[in-house]
């Protein structure tokens, strides 16, 4: 395990305000494949070229351990899925855990009462109300995290998401609410509880009637965390909280691929006459409904070489929840000394949905002219 110590804080009374240096300091712990990142805020500081400077102290949070620097605070882990989860439901076969916290600082707002309070940084928040009369009037406390962005996995892979709140609410009559915007928020919150509650809190989130977990509206969900009021509100309430974020189940994408068939069609005559019409037809791998082309991205083309001309609005084809298919219309003839009109290339572009890629094959088919 590394430690990544950040120092710094107001400016004090040489350099500038924020981080003014880094220090790693190499520990023993867990062997985890985390990392632990130590910060310090202070007033009015300098621990770097300012000896008379007043010393910086820190203020930490969260799970913490030992260094040579004091207490270290450990911050949330993209993709490591903490000891203290415990999955909602387990994992189906081919799928795997993927933990995408909250990674920002929020923005707190004390309420409107002198006897509300808002403190804490990142995800370690602690939010009070201690009222004895009607608080109708009143603006309650709350922290205002920004969206995240989209977690660093293909989007298709995600088949679930869960909304992971611990922490806890020793309220009576009040309601501790997490969820996307302020209170009543968005369609699917982390926690609307109405009474008191401690431990680890999950919200299924998607798939749902509102949420697709592939597409999942990640640069607009932010979060809110607040103590609405309710009509039994009375007495003391406080919402801490001390990890917030997101579970994901995903699943190793496949690779989608497809191939095209036949090689050769024949035509019902080759005078130049009269119309022909044939079908391509493609299969999809993996077969099931794991690889579905999309139907309005996905598109075909033919293009021919020797004596076959196309006609218009050829080829159509069908992307249906199956294999798609193509028919194409056309004029052949004379026939080449081979016997042959020429060749039919047919070329599909499928846009799969699972990952968002397209895949493109081509087919060159024989038009052999009838004996």
């Amino acid at each position: 395990m590394t430690a990544i110590a950040k120092f710094g804080g107001a400016g004090g009374n040489h350099g500038t305000g924020g981080y003014t240096g880094t220090n790693v300091v190499a520990m023993t712990g867990p062997t985890n494949p985390q990392t632990v990142s130590a910060w310090e805020q202070a007033g009015r500081c300098d621990p770097f070229d300012a000896p008379g400077a007043p010393e910086c102290s820190p203020q930490l949070g969260g799970g913490v351990t030992n260094s040579q620097l004091g207490l270290l605070q450990t911050p949330a882990v993209a993709g490591f899925v903490p000891d203290w989860i415990v999955p909602p439901i387990a994992p189906a076969p081919g799928e795997s855990l993927y933990w995408w916290p909250l990674n920002s600082d929020p923005v707190l707002y004390q309420g409107s009462d002198p006897d509300y309070g808002a403190s804490g940084r990142w995800t370690v928040i602690t939010l009070t109300k201690n009222i004895n009369y009607n608080p109708a009037f009143e603006q309650s406390p709350s922290a205002s995290w920004p969206p995240m962005a989209a977690p660093p996995i293909p989007s298709g892979s995600i088949t679930r998401i869960y909304g992971v709140t611990r922490g806890s609410f020793d309220g009576i009559g009040g309601i501790s609410y997490l969820g996307q915007g302020p209170y009543p928020g968005g369609s699917i919150n982390f926690v609307g509880n109405f009474s008191a509650w401690s431990g680890v809190a999950y919200s299924s989130l998607a798939p749902s009637s509102y949420f697709d977990p592939q597409s999942f509206p990640w640069t607009a969900y932010n979060p809110v965390m607040s103590i609405p009021d309710s009509v039994y509100w009375s007495g003391t309430s406080t919402f801490t909280t001390s990890n917030i974020g997101f579970l994901l189940y995903v699943v190793k994408l496949q690779v989608c691929n497809f191939s095209i068939a036949p090689a050769n069609i024949l035509a019902n005559n080759c005078t130049g006459a009269s119309q022909n019409s044939n079908n391509f037809n493609t299969t999809i791998t993996p077969a099931g409904n794991y690889c579905l082309a999309d139907q309005v991205k996905s598109t075909c083309s033919e293009t021919s070489t020797g004596n076959i001309d196309f006609v218009v609005g050829s080829p159509k084809c069908v992307y249906n929840l199956g294999n798609p298919s193509a028919t194409v219309t056309y004029f052949a003839g004379p026939a080449l000394p081979n016997g042959n009109a020429g060749t039919i290339s047919m070329t599909f572009n499928l846009l799969f949905k699972v990952n968002g890629k397209t895949v493109s094959q081509t087919d060159n088919a024989t038009v052999e002219c009838p004996k």
